[in-house]
């Protein structure tokens, strides 16, 4: 829109610059032939004046003297206007230019701010990039450091694992066993049940309690509902249990069912804590 109007503005003024060129052609021509047609009768009159004789000749001269000096004023009156006419040209140059300067700076300046914006989205990209990295590579960390316990874990629950009819223990199980089913009567084919079973062997013990604590392929607890799930001591200190039994008598076989709504694949572990200690443990891959 500025260059559009730049160029208007020049074909104007050129179009003043010749209309004033023309103008001043036509008066100095006219003022030419005023000129030429003044020296013609100055001549006449000088003659005539001579062949006359009269004694009174400044009299005869005193035209010609008015016809120079009318000569001299439109001769400077020419030059005025020229002088005028080359100011005008100048003037308008200079506007011309100072426009195109200033179109100039401000492309200029446009260029600029649209570098130093693309520079500032360069630095915040490279700014989250650095961000992402580093969070990748903190997850990664995390993923490792998970697997190693995942494997130090594993290795503990063989160790510790008590073989069945542990003779050592007041209390010990056998036959311990645990799978996952559909929850029968739920409109929810992904609604499934973990049902663990396991026969008690008690050593002068009439009753007892026993936790379960089930760990999930990720090592967190299997939780039941509120009123079936809660923390007892260990040896270690406290512990979350997913269920919890009553025995009271040896020989009795004990079962239990946990709803469940995701039950990823993976390695499943049972565990069954006596006293706060663990008194059998399984280890079993349910999908």
């Amino acid at each position: 829109m500025k260059d559009q109007r730049s160029f208007i503005i020049t074909v104007f003024a050129l179009i003043l610059i010749t209309v004033a060129i023309i103008v001043v052609s036509i008066w100095g021509y006219q003022v030419y032939i005023n000129n030429k047609n003044t020296d013609t009768l100055s001549v006449q009159n000088a003659n005539a004046s001579q062949n006359i004789q009269t004694s009174r000749i400044p009299i005869s001269n005193a035209p010609a003297q008015q016809d120079e000096t009318h000569s001299v004023d439109s001769t400077a009156t020419l030059a005025q206007k020229l002088d005028e006419l080359n100011r005008l040209q100048m003037e308008i140059k200079s506007i011309i230019d100072k426009r195109a300067e200033d179109s100039a700076l401000q492309k200029i300046e446009q260029l600029e701010a649209n570098i130093f914006e693309l520079e500032s989205k360069n630095n915040r990209i490279e700014a989250e990039n650095k961000k992402l990295s580093k969070m990748v590579r903190e997850l990664a960390a995390i993923k490792k450091e998970r697997s190693v316990l995942q494997k130090k874990k594993n290795t503990a629950f063989t160790k510790n694992e008590t073989p069945t009819g542990n003779n050592e223990s007041e209390v010990s199980v056998n036959s311990l066993n645990f799978f996952t089913t559909e929850t029968s009567g739920s409109d929810d084919p992904s609604a499934k049940q973990l049902k663990g079973s396991f026969v008690i062997k008690a050593n002068n013990v009439s009753n007892g309690e026993l936790n379960i604590v089930i760990l999930k392929p990720d090592g967190k607890i299997l939780m039941n509902s509120p009123w079936e799930s809660g923390v007892f001591e260990t040896s270690s200190g406290k512990k979350i249990y997913s269920t919890k039994l009553h025995f009271d008598h040896t020989g009795q076989r004990l079962s239990f069912n946990i709803d469940v709504n995701d039950t990823p694949t993976g390695i499943y572990t049972i565990q069954v804590y006596y006293n706060g200690k663990v008194i059998a443990t399984l280890r079993k891959t349910l999908g």
